[in-house]
């Protein structure tokens, strides 16, 4: 045993004085303040940035445009007609519920109560869509057989009160897919 205590002792003696003042001092790979690293000791990974895990691509809901703009869309089938004033829809055997019946055909056609002005050209979104109706000529039937993806209209309410600016994203049979703001 006094073997053993002095061999320890002897150890622990060494130690003090080879080692001597290098016992205070951190290993310089303990302590680092290099750029990307922790002032904790070194575990050899880089200190969080702050920035979240990115992967690089975008969530896509497929509800929005793609723009950037948020846009409600309303699905409308052919037979059923819509009320733009409750934003609802009902299945019709007449031609003359709500505002806006979709008809079949090649493509979905439109008829209302002489409540359409056919607005030229495409529209990106429906902020796009002109709300001023001045110089509208007005008519009851929209033919779709070419197609009225991104096309504007400004809609009259069956009554004549209302005006409503109107982009058709789809009118592919059987489904008529639209978004709408009331002017009115």
């Amino acid at each position: 045993m006094n073997r053993t205590r002095a061999i320890a002792a002897a150890c622990g003696f060494l130690c003090v004085v080879a080692c001597g003042a290098e016992v205070a001092r951190p290993d310089a790979g303990a302590v680092r303040q290099d750029a990307g690293l922790s002032t904790a000791a070194d575990s050899g990974v880089a200190a969080d940035s702050g920035v979240a895990a990115d992967s690089g691509v975008a969530a896509d809901s497929g509800v929005a445009a793609d723009a950037g703009t948020s846009e409600q869309t309303y699905m409308l089938a052919v037979g059923d007609c819509f009320t733009m004033a409750t934003a609802s829809s009902m299945p019709s055997n007449a031609h003359t519920c709500g505002d806006i019946l979709a008809l079949g055909g090649v493509n979905v056609d439109l008829s209302s109560t002489d409540g359409f002005c056919d607005l030229p050209g495409t529209y990106a979104s429906l902020s796009a869509v002109p709300s001023n109706y001045a110089a509208c000529s007005w008519n009851g039937y929209l033919e779709g057989i070419n197609g009225l993806m991104n096309h504007g209209l400004i809609l009259r309410d069956a009554a004549g009160v209302h005006h409503y600016r109107v982009r058709i994203v789809s009118n592919i049979v059987p489904t008529l897919v639209f978004s709408f703001a009331a002017i009115d």
